[in-house]
């Protein structure tokens, strides 16, 4: 007679799942083989588009068009892909800003557009 087999659920239960999610951090964050490091991102990556790719454009993005110290600090938030852009402001505030903005003439309708598809990409 065969041996009967527990259910897949027996072994991953919640406690064991955060066990592996555990593990695989402290095991990443020892790593220093940026090949290995790529591939196991491109495993974990839903999208197309590797992150490294994302990063790259990002990273070009923010240094053209960009303060070079804004830059600076968003490159150690990985350039927020993945995250949604912080906002300081309320809603009332934002939509003043938003109006002096436009009103301001700095960057033009296309330009307002790509920068926001960018980011919509870097998701």
């Amino acid at each position: 007679m065969g041996k009967v087999k527990e259910p897949a659920a027996t072994y991953y239960s919640r406690p064991m799942l955060n066990a592996l999610r555990n593990h695989i951090k402290d095991r990443i964050e020892q790593m220093d083989d940026a090949v290995l490091l790529s591939k196991i991102s491109s495993m974990l990556d839903k999208d197309e588009e590797s992150f490294e790719e994302r990063y790259q454009r990002a990273k070009e993005f923010a240094y053209t068009h960009l303060d070079r110290e804004f830059a600076e600090e968003l490159e150690k938030e990985n350039f927020l892909i993945g995250k949604p852009i912080p906002c300081q402001y309320t809603d009332e505030e934002f939509e003043k800003e938003s109006k002096q903005s436009e009103a301001s003439g700095i960057a033009t309708d296309e330009e307002v557009k790509a920068a926001f598809n960018l980011w919509l990409n870097l998701k």
